[in-house]
């Protein structure tokens, strides 16, 4: 009977131990499901984690690999070249779907004038500006650095130049180096600037896969926007 009473103690153990074994393996896939589902802990989509790299012409970038690319249509001003638009949804804009004339996609934002911010997602427009100056000074946000070139980086309710359905806004502007001419006089600089839109519903993975793209902006030496 004692050896009886062991086998007994040592099976509800040993039970005991696979169903806790169990129950942590299925969270630990429910937490990484490529369903969409994220890790709180990391606040990052597993979808999040495929990131390919995107050319911006003089700087390059590492975006989602679940993201759409959509070129800029409009006309460019004298001094700013948006380039590209890169939304988790895809965009329905005439200016993405069909050809309509460049003025028919040139608003004050940039943005075309049929496109709304994903209610659930991002939308991201990056644009080259060139200026006689470079200063920084005079735009919102907290400064810091970017691939070792100076920025700011502004983050809030938005400045009211995303499309309708914004909630919130991520901005960044990165300094361009300028080129010395002579003791006193520069070559033009410019920058390279961000605006993030973010629907209501965005989640933290969206907020964060902005953040990662951001963070992984390469600018080439010796280059300013012309």
């Amino acid at each position: 009977m004692r050896q009886v009473r062991r086998w007994l103690a040592c099976a509800l153990t040993l039970g005991v131990v696979l169903a806790a074994t169990a129950c942590t393996t299925s969270d630990r896939r429910e937490r990484i499901s490529p369903s969409g589902g994220f890790s709180t802990d990391t606040g990052i989509s597993a979808l999040d984690h495929r990131m390919v790299r995107y050319s911006l012409g003089g700087a390059t970038i590492r975006i989602p690999q679940r993201w759409f690319a959509t070129p800029y249509k409009g006309e460019p001003a004298t001094v700013v070249f948006p380039t590209v638009f890169l939304s988790s949804l895809p965009l329905t804009s005439r200016c993405a779907t069909r050809h309509p004339s460049p003025a028919f996609c040139t608003t004050h934002n940039w943005f075309p004038p049929d496109v709304r911010t994903p209610p659930a997602g991002v939308l991201v427009l990056w644009l080259n500006l060139q200026f006689p100056t470079d200063s920084l000074d005079v735009l919102p946000g907290q400064p810091t650095r970017i691939h070792h070139h100076a920025a700011r980086v502004d983050s809030g309710a938005g400045t009211g130049l995303c499309p309708d359905g914004t909630a919130s806004e991520i901005d960044a502007y990165v300094r361009i180096a300028t080129t010395p001419y002579g003791p006193t006089h520069y070559l033009p600089g410019g920058r390279i600037d961000m605006r993030a839109c973010l629907g209501p519903h965005a989640s933290i993975a969206d907020r964060a896969a902005v953040t990662a793209m951001l963070r992984s902006l390469h600018i080439r030496a010796g280059y300013w926007y012309h």
